[in-house]
């Protein structure tokens, strides 16, 4: 894993090589190992390589300090954290051996061995062990094209000198990130934008409409737009081409549109799914340093543990070349039994004979830690249990551990949260399954069974054309809180600028919107900046391409069925999972004792963070509906009261760390 930053004067101006140094210095973090800068002329093609302090010295490459008199328009910039081929063959930015293009990547590409073996058969050949490499060397068998192949996650830029273009990409799910600004003349990019906020001409100011959605609905990471004005994000499964004259943006992947799908899911169906899951993780245990194993204690995580026991078992008994070392897992835990899952963990840990390491985040090192944990997800963020990840990540970064492997993404395509009944029932009834429906329902003792009333408006209004639903959503007026400025509140723009598409049934639907329009989205940023805060390297293997098209497809039932949600996932690991994991209904998520660490213990650090004076002076709280809902906190609050308080926590500290630019909270 690694971070980038590039920049292009299109107009020739020359870019500014402290400001790029500057900005590569500050995502160090995603890549210690190694720093690498190319510069280029455009209008005369003079092209130069250099290094700076982390440069490999045996690459023997001159110093960027060197060039700060010359002129170039175009520059990019590379920080290595190196995970496969640790040899300085795997510098970046790398060249093709025809020295025509040039590439900068964050990422990793599982199945590069194969496409190296398909590129071999082609008369390529390899100078590294990269996956780098092979990247380079698809764009020049398969040009653009050549992301359809990948299987992976990757933000990368390839500076194409023959065309006098630069060429970026993001992977299939947004895995990695890519953000950008530009104005007429100037295109910048970066993995992180507190890289970008070095160059002259890009300010750090709010986007109050994503400020506004944020605070009054919750929202984050649901549109390509930023918290910061004028900084965007490329979106998932997306190309973006730059030339000097012209820019073109177009989506290589989707999810196939199918209709409603009804249907059995039988045994074939089962086993396709486990085969496919367990060789996304056989390819993301692709590694040239220690790889370990996030496990919460929940069905996704616990499954990727023992498919990686399986796999280790395999590889044994192969007597193979590349056997696995004993297996790692990091854990977050608590003294507070409610939101403690080591009863789920110990037994896991018992079968597999895998090494348990247990993290306990409180709240005294939440707040300690706040400034850190703000400054690296450099966005607001919507609870605590961000902070138990970023516990975890460190904790295994101090053990060696580089690589880690997470259940992220199973929820989203397999329906994991209650809150999917809803769609589902509503796809029932859709299809005229009223029979099933009832079944379904008396069967989600977790929820309250949705009454037909409910059920009845979420099918009419499933069946209003795409015009009429956004007339509706554009008329309603949603009830604004008392704790944000009026004038902020009427800012949000969370329902009018929804995404309306239809992937056949509700459920699908549901689905296809939280992987690529909002939740999966934010979660995948989390996990990003908590892990490359340590510079470690997060690979989800839910989030493999083959098995997402192979989900979709697939009968309602292998989503819902009998009152469990992941159905299919929680077939495929029968016989393989303890069944007090396997067929747990409750639905933790990432918790933390939220209700205790906002309590009366810690509501003078709260109100130093919220104090009257500041959000008077800020303007964007409202003092007195805030101060209900703190002292709220004393008593039996809820977990959107929590929330509410949280996300004004949050933003509170974004302004100040990247806005103000001091130097944080406390």
């Amino acid at each position: 894993m690694c971070g980038i930053l590039g920049v292009w004067h299109q107009d020739g101006r020359v870019v500014d090589l402290v400001a790029l140094r500057s900005g590569l210095d500050r995502i160090r973090h995603r890549g210690p190992d190694d720093e690498g800068y190319l510069l280029v002329n455009t209008k005369t093609g003079g092209i130069v390589q250099c290094g700076g302090t982390d440069t490999d010295p045996r690459l023997s490459l001159p110093r960027i300090e060197e060039f700060l008199a010359e002129r170039f328009d175009l520059a990019l910039a590379h920080r290595r954290l190196s995970i496969i081929d640790l040899s300085p063959a795997g510098h970046q930015p790398m060249t093709s051996s025809d020295g025509a293009y040039w590439i900068i990547y964050n990422g990793e590409v599982y199945n590069y061995l194969e496409l190296r073996t398909e590129l071999e058969s082609l008369g390529h050949t390899f100078r590294t062990r990269t996956d780098t490499e092979v990247i380079l060397k698809a764009y020049q068998q398969w040009g653009d094209a050549c992301v359809r192949r990948f299987n992976g996650m990757w933000a990368f830029a390839i500076w194409d000198s023959s065309r006098r273009r630069l060429l970026c990409s993001r992977d299939h799910f947004g895995i990695k990130p890519l953000y950008y600004w530009q104005d007429r003349h100037t295109f910048a990019f970066a993995s992180e934008i507190k890289a970008l906020l070095t160059y002259p001409g890009i300010q750090a100011q709010p986007n109050w409409p994503v400020v506004s959605d944020f605070l009054t609905h919750g929202l984050v990471d649901h549109t390509r737009e930023t918290f910061f004005a004028k900084i965007w994000e490329l979106s998932p499964a997306h190309l973006l081409v730059k030339t000097s004259h012209e820019e073109e943006c177009q989506q290589y992947w989707d999810i196939k549109r199918n209709a409603s799908r009804n249907g059995h899911v039988g045994a074939d169906e089962v086993k396709d799914f486990y085969e496919l899951l367990r060789d996304s993780v056989r390819i993301r245990l692709r590694s040239d340093v220690p790889v370990g194993t996030c496990l919460s204690g929940g069905l996704d995580s616990t499954s990727i543990a023992v498919l990686i026991s399986e796999l280790q078992r395999d590889s044994t008994n192969n007597n193979t070349s590349h056997s696995l070392t004993l297996q790692k897992t990091y854990s977050a835990c608590y003294e507070d039994l409610r939101y403690d899952e080591r009863r789920y963990i110990e037994p896991v840990i018992a079968e597999t004979g895998a090494k348990a390491t247990y993290v306990y985040p409180d709240a005294e090192g939440l707040f300690e830690d706040l400034v850190p944990l703000g400054w690296h997800q450099e966005m607001p963020f919507q609870s605590t249990s961000i902070y138990a990840q970023y516990c975890v990540m460190r904790v295994a970064r101090r053990d060696g551990t580089i690589v880690l492997l997470d259940g992220q993404g199973s929820d989203e395509i397999l329906a994991g949260y209650h809150s999917y009944v809803g769609p589902f029932s509503t796809a029932l009834l859709a299809s005229g399954q009223w029979t099933r429906w009832i079944r379904e329902m008396q069967a989600h003792p977790a929820n309250p069974p949705l009454s037909m009333v409910v059920a009845v408006r979420a099918l009419l209004a499933h069946l209003l054309p795409t015009p009429m639903r956004k007339l509706w959503r554009r008329l309603r007026k949603p009830l604004l809180p008392d704790f944000v400025n009026p004038d902020l509140a009427r800012l949000a723009r969370a329902d009018r600028e929804m995404s309306y598409v239809n992937v056949g049934d509700p459920l699908s639907t549901a689905l296809y919107i939280s992987v690529f329009r909002r939740g999966l989205q934010a979660l995948l940023r989390y996990e990003d900046r908590n892990s490359m805060a340590f510079s470690i390297e997060s690979r989800l293997p839910f989030l493999d391409p083959r098995l997402v098209e192979y989900v979709f497809a697939l009968p309602l039932e292998a989503k819902i069925q009998n009152g469990w949600t992941k159905a299919i996932l929680r077939r495929a690991m029968e016989g393989k999972l303890p069944d007090d994991v396997r067929l747990r209904k409750d639905k933790m998520g990432f918790p933390t004792p939220e209700d205790t660490w906002l309590g009366c213990d810690n509501r003078k650090l709260l109100e130093r963070v919220l104090g009257e004076d500041q959000v008077r002076r800020r303007g964007i709280l409202n003092w007195s509906g805030l101060k209900n809902r703190v002292s709220m906190l004393e008593q039996q609050s809820t977990v959107q009261q929590q929330r509410e308080i949280w996300r004004c926590v949050s933003v509170e500290q974004w302004l100040r760390l990247f806005v103000d630019q001091t130097t944080g909270v406390l």
